[in-house]
């Protein structure tokens, strides 16, 4: 079995290089929760079918058949959610063996959420592996603490916030840039850029948490 190494400490853009061309696996430190921008050999880019499933599912009225249509355009989409509908994690008892059957099995608010973390897994390589599973691990911290905290309504928007946190860094964009191609809900987008909001303050509580 291969061995990987993981570098520690990593405060700076110089020692994230140096460590990547010395050879490590995975990357931890401060780096990674700073709004710097990492110069990766490859930019990455949205999946645009994922982008069109959260755009038509941000729309008043959610087209079911539009969002089906996108899915069976895209092989590994579909395969990805016939494994989400059939398993265990939604309590599934008799297998989903079509598109129109999964999607309503997930209903809407579970299909925004597994498009999103879809896109977010997408773009990940092996110099933004941490970075990704930081940003999955601040969405769902911040999901249970505004749970717990009695705002459970928008629960949702606290999950987006901390999960699309390092969406810039991913992409190699301006949060400006980025944010102008999606679909967030508008307490999210401010708290993203900055804007002094209850999604921003639990924000900036678990970055400083992190440090």
């Amino acid at each position: 079995m291969k061995v990987r190494f993981v570098a520690e400490k990593i405060e700076t853009r110089e020692e994230f290089q140096r460590a990547y061309e010395m050879g490590y696996d995975y990357f931890q430190g401060y780096f990674f929760s700073k709004p710097s921008i990492i110069n990766s050999k490859e930019i990455v880019s949205l999946n645009s079918n994922i982008l069109k499933i959260i755009q038509e599912l941000k729309m008043p009225e959610p087209n079911y058949t539009v969002i089906g249509n996108i899915v069976q355009s895209d092989l590994g989409l579909t395969y990805k959610i016939f494994k989400l509908a059939n398993s265990t994690y939604l309590g599934t008892k008799n297998k989903i063996n079509s598109i129109p059957q999964a999607l309503a099995h997930l209903g809407l608010k579970e299909l925004y959420r597994w498009s999103s973390i879809i896109m977010l897994k997408d773009l990940q390589n092996i110099e933004n592996a941490e970075l990704i599973k930081l940003s999955l691990i601040r969405g769902k911290l911040m999901e249970l603490l505004a749970s717990e905290l009695g705002d459970k309504t928008s629960s949702s928007e606290f999950f987006f916030t901390g999960m699309f946190s390092s969406i810039d860094i991913l992409l190699n964009k301006s949060m400006e840039q980025v944010l102008h191609g999606l679909s967030l809900p508008d307490h999210v987008k401010l708290a993203l850029l900055g804007q002094d909001n209850k999604q921003r303050r639990l924000l900036d509580f678990i970055i400083d948490f992190e440090k």
